[in-house]
């Protein structure tokens, strides 16, 4: 499970870079990420926010037992009483 940004940054430089032993993976974190451009940078927080959504939906799914299309209803009717308030 990821719990932060910066624990999924690291997750996803290991997978990329599979060769880098243990006790050199902190320097080339370090350096993989003062690497990175804008564009990267905005797939790396797309991708996570995308996971970490998607774990909130499942999580969803499971505690109220309905189908997806009453689950979302429910979340839209939920949101639309927070906006009145």
């Amino acid at each position: 499970m990821k719990d932060n940004f910066e624990t999924y940054l690291q997750d996803q430089h290991a997978n990329e870079h599979p060769d880098i032993l243990d006790d050199n993976m902190p320097d080339a974190f370090d350096d993989w990420v003062s690497n990175l451009d804008s564009d990267e940078w905005i797939r790396l927080a797309n991708q996570f926010a995308y996971k970490d959504k998607r774990k909130v939906y499942l999580a969803l799914t499971a505690l109220s037992g309905d189908h997806i299309c009453s689950l979302k209803c429910k979340i839209c009717e939920a949101k639309s009483l927070l906006e009145k308030k």
